[in-house]
């Protein structure tokens, strides 16, 4: 017996398969959702003093750069694995920032770079196991 589909191409129906995907909207709705969570706390936090205005920047770039990592490994777990270096690296960039800004730029500036060589190298080694 022949399947449903074999049948339809037979009679000219035009079939089309859909392909299984991380759904875009699914990821983009999450994204958003966290991001104007981090803006709404991180705006309370300054306009009740509880942090300065360079606590606050700090605590906004540690929480953008947490919602980035979560987006990266959303998108490394079930979806499309396109441009991984870049959000790996986005993802440690905010977060050393923040982390320098929150333990003083001027000494902890070079983080930002060495997260970049980070983000680099585990793209690296993250792209080399997926081959084997």
């Amino acid at each position: 017996m022949e399947s449903k589909q074999g049948e339809q191409e037979k009679k000219g129906v035009r079939v089309v398969k859909e392909k299984k995907r991380h759904s875009f909207i699914t990821s983009v709705t999450l994204f958003v959702g966290l991001f104007l969570v981090l803006v709404g706390v991180v705006l309370l936090l300054w306009a009740q003093d509880i942090a300065t205005w360079k606590e606050t920047l700090a605590y906004f770039f540690l929480g953008l750069g947490a919602i980035c990592l979560m987006n990266t490994t959303s998108h490394y777990v079930s979806g499309p694995r396109s441009f991984m270096c870049i959000r790996l690296t986005t993802s440690l960039f905010y977060l050393s920032a923040g982390g320098a800004i929150l333990g003083g730029i001027e000494s902890w500036w070079p983080l930002m770079p060495i997260s970049v060589g980070v983000g680099v190298l585990l793209n690296l080694l993250l792209n080399s196991a997926l081959k084997k």
